[in-house]
């Protein structure tokens, strides 16, 4: 609801097994299409149908969102017009909130390196210039790859900084540090996306060897961090190596898309 007046059309995309025709019921007064099959596609694949829906029918921007993300009032709007008044817009590969405290910041854009799925607003005449989000990845890294080959075809990636989107990224806990006692919120996931973590790290600077020697190491000091807060503070740690492990070694196999368990 904190969007859904600010769009010309809906579309939901349910990866979950049984169809939630109570949303459909909830939203019957706004054009929303429902997509559902029983099947979990992953990410990448719904965005790419959403972007054909979309972009079949004339649409230039695809705002995509995360099942629990939202936006603080009027934000869309504002955000909306923020796009409007951005010169040169055909240069630009996606859009996106912030999703930080942004109550003290008077930067309207700032060009970054990274976006989001969650709160960006893809321009889909680019998408149909650089090719599709990569659905090897099935979920994790999709829309990192996507900003990478975006910038690589030289193409940026705006971020709104006073848009603010409400999004959880993982599970944060509060824990004390092993090396200096102090605490910190540390960002935990479920095992099965360490897969998808580390085996997704690989493939993608594999696929995208002009990557700079910086962004590379960004990289790994991300694949880093996720190990080390995973296999110190998670509970289900031995998982958490068994599948980190299982990722490599799909990686080494080309074992893509959705883990068959």
């Amino acid at each position: 609801m904190s969007y859904v007046n600010e769009v010309e059309e809906l579309y939901i995309m349910d990866n979950s097994p049984h169809a939630n025709t109570t949303i459909t019921t909830e939203l019957s007064n706004y054009n929303i299409f429902y997509i559902h099959d029983g099947e979990n596609k992953g990410i990448a694949a719904r965005l790419n149908s959403a972007a054909k829906m979309a972009y079949d029918k004339g649409f230039q921007w695809l705002l995509t969102m995360d099942q629990d993300s939202y936006f603080t009032f009027g934000a869309v709007k504002k955000y909306k017009a923020y796009i409007h008044d951005f010169n040169n817009k055909e240069t630009v590969a996606a859009f996106g909130a912030s999703f930080s405290n942004t109550e003290n910041t008077t930067t309207i854009y700032q060009e970054v390196s990274l976006l989001i799925t969650s709160g960006s607003i893809i321009n889909l005449n680019v998408l149909n210039t650089i090719g599709n989000f990569d659905e090897n990845l099935f979920i994790d890294e999709v829309d990192s790859e996507y900003c990478y080959r975006s910038r690589i075809n030289q193409f940026k990636l705006i971020e709104c900084a006073t848009i603010q989107l409400q999004h959880q990224l993982g599970e944060n806990i509060i824990a004390r540090s092993f090396k200096s006692g102090k605490l910190s919120t540390r960002r935990l996931h479920q095992p099965i996306r360490i897969y998808y973590i580390v085996r997704n790290y690989f493939y993608v600077r594999k696929k995208l060897p002009t990557l700079s020697a910086e962004e590379k190491k960004q990289m790994q000091h991300n694949l880093w961090i996720h190990l080390k807060n995973n296999i110190l503070y998670n509970k289900k740690r031995l998982l958490v190596i068994h599948y980190a492990f299982k990722g490599y070694i799909d990686y080494k196999k080309n074992k893509m898309g959705k883990l068959n368990r």
